[in-house]
């Protein structure tokens, strides 16, 4: 019952955090200054009206919040405000699989990256290897995606001519794997940082040394003992990491020129496209609330005593 008290709680969570943002960003965007129909070429004031008509734009703003809402409830994203006869959903569907790899692909690398250079550097918390990984882990964090993305383009793209510079192609490698870095390294730094800390913390625990005072080898030791319970801060970030590898990827995907929803989103932004920019916010927090309470999920199976902390609310 706990579990199921837990599951509930975060799924009615979620659909009042969803809700808000959607709330929120519709107003922001309706207020901001300008219109779909101000920018480009100037338009016979009959023409725009009647534009404005077909997308509710003449009416106050409540009853457009209204209208979207409704349509929204019937999983309609309407259409586009600046892609002739292109709806919002199908223009998000042909992004949603760039931006899917690239994440997918980074979250992963993040991992596996972050938790082997955290691993080798609690082993031997004092010596060259582990300070040189957590120098090297800084310089990760503190560089952004919006420099670290045209560094990695102009050196291994323009230069050595190992990937792609720009654009999508077939999505092999050859264009995945630049985009992929430069969203997943700044997550290599934060991870390793972590798990690093976590391990050489569980590594003093009393349980490790008996375990080393018993005999065993300190492989056995390091995977049987320490490392599950030095999983758990890592765990407990894997939430923030999506939403900071989906922000990033924004920035990666205009860098690249990649269409995905990052790039349909700022362009959107740029362009007032309203229903476009409502669209992609609306997948964004649906994956980033997803990702919290999937977060949320494996943090209770992996530790029954979060599960029981629940039970008692």
């Amino acid at each position: 019952m706990g579990f199921i008290y837990f599951l509930c709680k975060r799924i009615l969570a979620a659909i009042i955090t969803i809700a808000v943002t959607i709330t929120v960003s519709f107003f922001l965007m309706r207020l901001a200054p300008g219109g779909p129909f101000d920018l480009g070429r100037i338009m016979p004031p009959q023409v725009q009206a009647n534009l404005k008509r077909h997308f509710h734009l003449d009416l106050p703003i409540f009853d457009q919040y209204l209208i979207y809402m409704r349509d929204l409830l019937h999983a309609d994203l309407g259409p586009s405000m600046v892609y002739v006869d292109r709806s919002v959903s199908s223009i998000l569907a042909s992004g949603l699989v760039a931006t899917l790899q690239i994440g997918i692909c980074a979250i992963l690398l993040a991992l596996v990256l972050g938790i082997a250079v955290g691993m080798l550097a609690a082993v031997s918390p004092n010596g060259l290897l582990s300070r040189l990984i957590v120098n090297l882990s800084m310089i990760g964090v503190l560089v952004p995606s919006f420099i670290l993305a045209p560094l990695l383009s102009l050196i291994l793209a323009f230069q050595l001519r190992w990937f792609a510079i720009a654009g999508w192609g077939d999505g092999s490698w050859y264009y995945l794997t630049l985009p992929v870095i430069a969203v997943a390294l700044p997550q290599v730094g934060i991870i390793a940082k972590l798990m690093r800390a976590s391990l050489m913390d569980v590594l003093g625990q009393m349980h490790v040394r008996t375990a080393i005072a018993k005999g065993l080898p300190p492989a056995t030791v390091l995977v049987k003992h320490a490392l599950r319970p030095a999983l758990f801060p890592v765990i407990s970030y894997m939430a923030p990491a999506m939403a900071n590898i989906l922000t990033g990827s924004v920035v990666v995907e205009q860098v690249f020129a990649i269409d995905g929803i990052g790039r349909y989103f700022v362009q959107g932004a740029l362009n007032r496209d309203y229903t476009t920019v409502m669209g992609t916010v609306i997948v964004y927090t649906s994956f980033i609330v997803l990702f919290n309470m999937l977060t949320d999920l494996v943090y209770v199976l992996a530790d029954p005593r979060v599960q029981v902390g629940v039970s008692n609310d």
